[in-house]
């Protein structure tokens, strides 16, 4: 596979909705649960989410694409919680892309997470498709 010099890169945002997010919140315990499926809220979706760079030992071993899942908190201003990012899978491991997509993330905004209309801080899951081409 030839490879151009100025390879273009794309990477796809998904926000996993099939994974719902949990509300981060204080102490709930001492809230009853009647219907736990109406407390969660909605998925947050993405409104601003620049591609992440392409590791460069990954474009020398011209691998030509991955797949990095993502453990990240919402605020409810839309904000990713820099301070908790967290990979939960890399696919190709061990090359750089954990790491270029987790940075690439701190920088995204969202459109926040809901409960009954209001914002809410939520965890969710992400995923970051690389293609080198």
């Amino acid at each position: 596979m030839t490879i151009p010099s100025k390879a273009a890169i794309s990477a796809s945002i998904f926000v996993l909705s099939g994974l719902l997010p949990l509300i981060v919140s204080g102490n709930d315990a001492a809230k009853p649960r009647v219907n736990a499926q109406a407390e969660q809220p909605s998925p947050p979706s993405c409104r601003y989410c620049p591609n992440p760079e392409y590791p460069p030992e990954a474009r020398k071993a011209k691998i030509p694409d991955a797949t990095v899942l993502l453990e990240i908190v919402v605020s409810k201003s839309g904000d990713v919680d820099v301070r908790n990012i967290r990979v939960l899978k890399e696919n190709p491991p061990g090359k750089g892309f954990g790491d270029k997509a987790a940075a690439a993330v701190k920088n995204w905004k969202f459109n926040p997470p809901t409960l009954n209309g209001k914002p809410v801080k939520a965890k969710t899951k992400v995923e970051v498709r690389f293609r080198l081409f």
